[in-house]
């Protein structure tokens, strides 16, 4: 007979970071012409390979393991 579960699980997990995150995001020395638009790639490396994320205004639009890449947005000073 199967019942129902109430109340509080716990687990402990050991993450062991053997290499320090690394962030390549090339976006210095660039010009973007307002309105047009734009593709920017983020790469990260590490181990364990750490998730890269692209968060607009609190939306996540892109995310993957090791890098992520934000299409056709428009750049504006608005």
């Amino acid at each position: 007979m199967q019942g129902s579960f109430t109340g509080k699980l716990e687990s402990t997990v050991q993450l062991i970071v053997t290499e320090a995150p690394l962030i390549n995001l090339p976006l210095g020395g660039k010009h973007y012409i307002e309105g047009s638009p734009v593709t920017i790639s983020c790469k990260a490396s590490g181990k364990p390979l750490p998730n890269v994320a692209w968060i607009r205004n609190g939306v996540q639009k892109s995310s993957g393991k090791g890098d992520a890449i934000l299409k056709t947005i428009y750049m504006s000073s608005k």
